[in-house]
């Protein structure tokens, strides 16, 4: 090496003082210790002079091969294949020129590294046929070199380009549909055709890749340093945004594109039948709609079939905060309603029995809640995301988004005509439910009500049954008389009990008899009815009555004091009276 450096100096000193000529035993040695930096110039020089010197043809080709690797194999491939070109013409000539008479001459310098025991003779030499084969080698692999980079940047950017397609597809789907369950449900067959170009675009990527790799690895021969590529699965769309590889790494990280679109187009061919089975389950339910509506039916139990239905089921577990389910739900719901309804105008409107209307009418009422909490969810469907991804529901149901929100419109307004239907009914039934009726006539159940009725309640007390209320008081028809009895639940009274008023009680005083009704340990009845005297005294009539029996009897007693009251007093009945002994009467009606 100290040597070669020494040369140099004297070479370059030779050049710059009198240009003379390059002696090549002195460049050899530069070119055997491979400083083509330094000894490249010279050669050139020499070539120049001597263009068919054998051995420097031979370097010439050598040292172009060797600097092959100084170039980019991607962003200089063609010159790549311009200095392989080169380094062929020379060793080319090389392999014209070297002949039997050049190795005999040079065995020990500039061939000494082909000299081996010639096994004939016996002799260390050089062989002719070993040159030529190092030769005929070298030109070989540059010729499959040329093979593998002379279309290498075209495979690299055809990969970069297709890649760079199958990210851009998907982008856009990602942008168009927003989650891969809406894609899978509002695809169309042009998607379906993305999804496979897309599939196409990445299997050519990563084949122009691994024809880029092996390229490289030719190119760079012991030096190759290993390209990795790496494979990573796609989650989904709600993932961030996917990062572009970087192609002039040695680790290039690539999304499994191929893998993404296969799924999402078996998940499109299921969904498509799944929205089959989504819009005939909407049919359904519009029948059975029509059915109600037609034959006055009540499809009660069929709807809560429909709830218990395979397709909600799976709607649940493929989109369970879907709109589409509260639109299911809602119709339901309506049937249900419907029905209700229904029962009312074929059975209950014309009942005369007010509890049975009642407790229907907090059925309606019921079934009118569940309505009203789902109708909520209607607001705002026929735009957004429900529209994006059930839109072929959508246009198949509702021929598109503006009959579906007239749709939502006249459901709201059902909605609130049926609310208003039912607070009527309320009204008129809390009304009627005030009074029991006995052929015709009202008896109030509100005592002391002055109405244009011909009873006038005085006195009521509700039974076990809270619905069922005793009724005592006056009637004021053309014979008036006391009246008793119980208003069932029903409100149509079955039996009512009268006793004639006592001669004591003037008619036309009636309104300012007291009534003293008391509740006996038998469960009777015993109605003191009081009346004032011209002397300030009391009258007063005692009727004992059951709602049972009826009235069991009448006694009258005069002359109370006006602090009168009555008692029951170990299973008697008593009259206190301040200043007086008391009165008792047994509760068979005998005064003792």
């Amino acid at each position: 090496m100290r040597r070669a450096v020494i040369l140099l100096g004297i070479l370059l000193a030779g050049f710059s003082s009198r240009a003379q000529k390059v002696k090549y035993k002195d460049l050899y040695v530069l070119l055997r210790a491979k400083n083509y930096a330094d000894a490249s110039g010279f050669l050139v020089k020499f070539l120049a002079e001597e263009p068919d010197h054998p051995n420097a043809n031979y370097q010439m080709g050598l040292m172009l091969e060797n600097k092959l690797k100084e170039l980019d194999l991607l962003k200089q491939t063609d010159a790549i294949v311009q200095r392989a070109d080169s380094a062929i013409l020379y060793l080319n000539k090389a392999h014209d020129l070297i002949d039997d008479k050049e190795l005999k001459k040079h065995d020990d310098d500039y061939y000494e590294l082909f000299k081996r025991r010639n096994l004939r003779t016996g002799k260390f030499e050089v062989i002719l046929s070993d040159v030529q084969l190092d030769i005929e080698k070298r030109i070989e692999g540059l010729n499959a070199l040329k093979q593998e980079v002379g279309g290498v940047k075209e495979r690299f950017t055809k990969a970069q380009n297709y890649y760079e397609s199958a990210l851009s597809t998907y982008s856009a789907l990602k942008e168009k549909y927003g989650d891969e369950l809406t894609m899978a449900f509002a695809a169309s067959d042009s998607t379906m055709l993305k999804l496979i170009d897309m599939a196409t675009s990445y299997d050519s990527a990563v084949f122009n890749l691994e024809a880029y790799r092996k390229a490289r690895q030719t190119f760079e021969g012991d030096s190759y340093e290993k390209i990795l590529i790496e494979t990573k699965s796609i989650e989904g769309f709600s993932e961030a945004a996917l990062n572009e590889p970087d192609f002039y790494s040695r680790k290039i990280d690539l999304y499994e594109f191929n893998a993404w679109s296969a799924s999402q187009q078996a998940q499109y061919k299921s969904k498509r039948e799944f929205m089959r089975n989504i819009i005939e389950f909407d049919n359904s339910l519009n029948k059975m709609s029509e059915t109600i509506a037609a034959d006055s039916a009540d499809l009660s139990s069929e709807a809560f079939g429909m709830i218990t239905s395979s397709v909600l089921k799976e709607l649940k577990m493929v989109d369970n905060d879907s709109r589409l389910m509260n639109l299911f739900q809602y119709k339901i719901s309506q049937l249900n309603l419907r029905s209700a309804w229904m029962g009312w105008y074929t059975s209950m409107v014309d009942s005369a029995n007010v509890a049975e209307q009642l407790d229907y009418l907090k059925k309606i009422r019921s079934q009118y809640d569940g309505v009203v909490k789902l109708s909520s969810s209607l607001t705002g469907m026929e735009e957004g995301p429900f529209l994006k991804r059930y839109n072929k529901f959508v246009a198949a149901q509702y021929s598109g988004a503006t009959a579906l929100k007239a749709y939502v419109y006249k459901q709201k307004e059902l909605v609130e005509k049926d609310g208003k239907k039912l607070n009527e009914l309320d009204s008129l039934l809390a009304e009627r439910d005030t009074y029991g009726l006995w052929h015709g006539e009202k008896i109030n159940l509100l005592a002391n009500t002055k109405d244009s009725t011909n009873y006038i309640t005085t006195y009521t007390d509700s039974q076990e049954n809270a619905r069922e209320v005793i009724v005592t008081g006056v009637s004021r028809g053309e014979t008036p008389e006391f009246f008793f009895g119980l208003v069932p639940s029903s409100r149509f009274v079955d039996s009512l009990y009268f006793s004639k008023i006592p001669e004591f009680i003037a008619v036309d005083s009636l309104d300012s008899v007291q009534i003293s009704p008391l509740k006996l340990s038998t469960g009777e009845y015993l109605i003191a009815y009081l009346a004032k005297a011209d002397d300030g005294t009391l009258n007063t009539a005692l009727v004992l009555a059951s709602v049972d029996k009826g009235v069991l009897w009448v006694k009258e007693e005069r002359g109370l004091e006006p602090s009168a009251k009555v008692e029951e007093t170990e299973g008697k009945i008593t009259i206190v009276q301040e200043g007086k002994d008391p009165i008792f009467y047994s509760l068979d009606g005998t005064r003792q």
